[in-house]
């Protein structure tokens, strides 16, 4: 289903709205496009590509930290 790379890069620092949030996730992991944008599915596809460690970097995270995306960047890297 997957195919592994040795790092993924996940950059935020263009990121405006909440929906591109999940949409830069789902490009930068590569996760299917039945990816439903939500935590769940989120957590979901995350769990199903995992056999070896995966190694994340991210890149912008204080972009989705502002105010105005709430508590986004607490959910999305409380795994």
């Amino acid at each position: 289903m997957y195919d592994y790379k040795d790092l993924y890069v996940i950059d935020f620092s263009n990121v405006n709205h909440y929906l591109e949030i999940h949409d830069v996730i789902r490009e930068s992991l590569e996760f299917p496009d039945y990816y439903g944008c939500n935590w769940d599915a989120f957590w979901d596809c995350l769990t199903d590509m995992i056999c070896d460690p995966v190694h994340v970097q991210i890149r912008g995270l204080e972009v989705i930290e502002q105010e105005r995306f709430g508590d986004t960047a607490e959910k999305c890297f409380a795994f």
